[in-house]
C-alpha cells in the first residue's frame, strides 16, 4: 500500500518457468508441467523522495504451467492448489441461469462457494472430453423425440452440474456404467416447480449430493450464459481437465 492511499503490483516471474519454455516441456499443444516462481512487488509514490521498493516473495512456489486450456492459444500459469470461483449474479443479465444454479446447489448438489465458510462442501471438477460432454447433456436434457421432456417455446434445457464436468449427469454415475450398458435408474434426478418439466419426467422436492437437475430457461439466456461466463471463466483460470472449482451465486 502506498503513502498516498494507491498501490501497484509488479509481478515477474523467476526460475524455471523460462526453462520450461526453452526446453519445449509445457509448450506442446495439449502438455503441462510445473515451476518454481516468485513473486515481486514494486511499492511506489509521487510523494515519496526515496526510489521505489520492492519486495519479493520468499521461499518460491510452485506454479503449473500447460499449453491445454480449450480455447486458450499461449502458454500460461496458475497457482495450482487454488480452486477458483465462478461467481453468478441473480441480478445480472442472466438470473433464471443464476436461479437454477442457486436452487440446484440449494437441494444438496456440489460445487456451490459459501462465503465466510471455513471448509467448503464437495467442488465440481472440469471435464473436457467431447463424447462424454454430449452424454452428459443428453443425460440430463434428453430431446422431446428421444422420450425426452417438451421444450417450451424459446426456452431450452439447462443441466446442473455443468456437462462440463466430471458430476455431471452421465460421468457422475457411481459406479460408472460400462459401454453399451443401460444407464441404472437415478434417485437423485430433479427439477424445481418454475422450471416448466412435468412430473412425469422429472421430480420436485429431491435433495442430496447425488444426481442432476434440469430446468428450461429461455434459450437465448442460456447460450449467452455459457459464452459470457462459464467459458470465460474456464478460460482465464486456465482450468483444465480433472482441476476443480466452485460457483458463488451472488446476489
Amino acid at each position: 500500500m502506498l503513502a498516498d492511499g494507491k498501490h501497484s503490483t509488479e509481478v515477474r516471474e523467476r526460475g524455471r518457468a523460462d526453462g520450461l519454455r526453452r526446453t519445449g516441456r509445457g509448450e506442446k499443444a495439449g502438455t503441462k508441467g510445473t515451476a518454481r516462481t516468485r513473486i515481486v512487488y514494486k511499492f511506489d509514490a509521487p510523494s515519496w523522495s526515496m526510489p521505489p521498493q520492492t519486495l519479493g516473495s520468499q521461499p518460491p512456489f510452485y506454479v503449473r504451467c500447460d499449453n491445454k486450456t480449450p480455447g486458450v492459444p499461449k502458454v500460461g500459469c496458475v497457482i495450482p492448489n487454488f480452486r477458483p470461483v465462478n461467481i453468478v449474479s441473480l441480478s445480472g443479465p442472466y438470473p433464471n441461469y443464476a436461479r437454477h444454479i442457486h436452487d440446484a446447489q440449494a437441494s444438496g448438489l456440489p460445487g456451490a462457494y459459501v462465503l465466510g465458510a471455513q471448509e467448503q462442501g464437495p467442488p465440481l471438477t472440469r471435464l473436457t472430453d467431447g463424447k462424454l460432454r454430449k452424454k452428459n447433456g443428453d443425460t440430463a436434457c434428453p430431446q422431446a423425440g428421444k422420450a425426452g421432456y417438451p421444450r417450451p417455446a424459446k426456452h431450452s434445457c439447462d443441466e446442473y452440474p455443468f456437462r462440463s464436468t466430471y458430476e455431471g449427469a452421465y460421468t457422475g454415475i457411481k459406479p460408472p456404467p460400462k459401454p453399451g450398458d443401460p444407464l441404472p435408474p437415478n434417485p437423485g434426478r430433479r427439477t424445481f416447480d418454475w422450471c416448466q418439466i412435468s412430473s412425469t419426467y422429472l421430480p420436485t422436492g429431491v435433495t442430496g449430493p447425488d444426481g442432476w437437475s434440469a430446468c428450461m430457461i429461455p434459450g437465448a439466456e442460456n447460450s449467452r450464459a455459457g459464452l459470457k461466463i462459464l467459458n470465460p471463466f474456464y478460460r482465464e483460470n486456465r482450468v483444465v481437465d480433472g482441476d476443480e472449482f466452485f460457483v458463488l451465486i451472488d446476489k
